[in-house]
């Protein structure tokens, strides 16, 4: 009897080591945002992150023929379009943007570098989803483990730059009827939604290969190698901006900021870069108290053999 009885709490203990090393896998996942072919959470539940574009055409674009805004995916589900490769955004009006709206302040908070006008007095209130002027009304997706897409918009520097802070602004945009389904605003203040921001130096390439050679981010990656909050010590901030976005159907999007601010200033050099901002999802409690039982029932396997 006392062996049949050791060999089901045996049993009922790998049962639980094997459910917690998948929750752990998950949790791992949700940190690491690497290539594995494949949308990691598909959650729909706290809404989409939506990047603000910049301004208008003219307004700090890349060498022509370059694209402004760029995509790159993990998701073989929607295609082989940025599949593991820079591709063009696409998105509507993108012929007539200059990149993802930035805003960066030096270590005295002068803002040095702005190409969007969010942040300066007396801007407009309503944004117009047909506005051509700075900002302009394009969003575009950009989230680093949920359906795994991201949006980079390049800029440019003339001189070099000490950098404390660093702005995006991003969109609410949702409550919208997909079939029977409604989704909703992007839940920014849910504790299991996480940023990050990536810069990243350009590089001449050929995409695809035997394509117009154009000016890209020199990696395809979701990290960037100038710099990544992922590795550089600082924290994160959002609040509202004031502004409104007006899509076609006359309904208002607040616009909000996200701020990065850094425990050390970094320097960026003069020349050309791409800016990327997500929104990522990290495990709920149902994940994490599988792993905790995981790592209790291993705790537990541990004294019984020392008895």
């Amino acid at each position: 009897m006392k062996h049949r009885r050791g060999l089901t709490v045996v049993l009922v203990l790998a049962l639980i080591l094997l459910f917690s090393a998948v929750a752990l896998a998950d949790v791992y996942d949700s940190y690491t945002f690497h290539w594995n072919g494949h949308p990691d959470n598909t959650e729909d539940f706290y809404g989409y992150y939506y990047t603000l574009a910049a301004g208008a055409l003219g307004n700090d674009l890349p060498p022509s023929p370059s694209y402004p805004v760029v995509q790159v995916g993990d998701d073989l589900s929607g295609g082989t379009y940025g599949y593991h490769q820079w591709v063009s955004a696409g998105t509507t009006g993108v012929d007539y943007v200059a990149g993802l709206a930035l805003s960066m302040y030096d270590t005295v908070g002068s803002r040095v570098y702005d190409n969007n006008g969010l942040d300066t007095p007396g801007q407009q209130a309503v944004i117009d989803f047909y506005a051509s002027g700075p900002p302009s009304q394009v969003i575009s997706y950009s989230m680093a483990n949920n359906w795994d897409w991201v949006t980079a918009g390049y800029f440019h520097l003339e001189e070099s730059l000490e950098i404390k802070k660093i702005v995006g602004y991003f969109d609410e945009w949702g409550i919208y009827q997909y079939g029977s389904y409604f989704y909703p605003d992007f839940q920014q203040d849910s504790p299991y939604i996480r940023y990050r921001m990536n810069i990243y130096d350009s590089a001449l390439r050929q995409i695809p290969s035997g394509d117009t050679t154009r000016l890209w981010p020199a990696v395809d990656s979701f990290y960037g190698d100038v710099f990544t909050t992922d590795t550089t010590a600082g924290s994160f901030a959002w609040s509202d901006t004031g502004y409104d976005r007006v899509d076609a159907g006359s309904i208002s999007h607040n616009i909000y900021r996200i701020v990065f601010t850094l425990d050390s200033p970094i320097t960026l050099e003069a020349g050309d870069y791409f800016y990327e901002h997500d929104a990522y999802v990290i495990p709920e409690p149902t994940t994490l108290i599988l792993v905790g039982l995981g790592l209790s029932g291993l705790g537990l396997l541990k004294r019984r053999r020392r008895k």
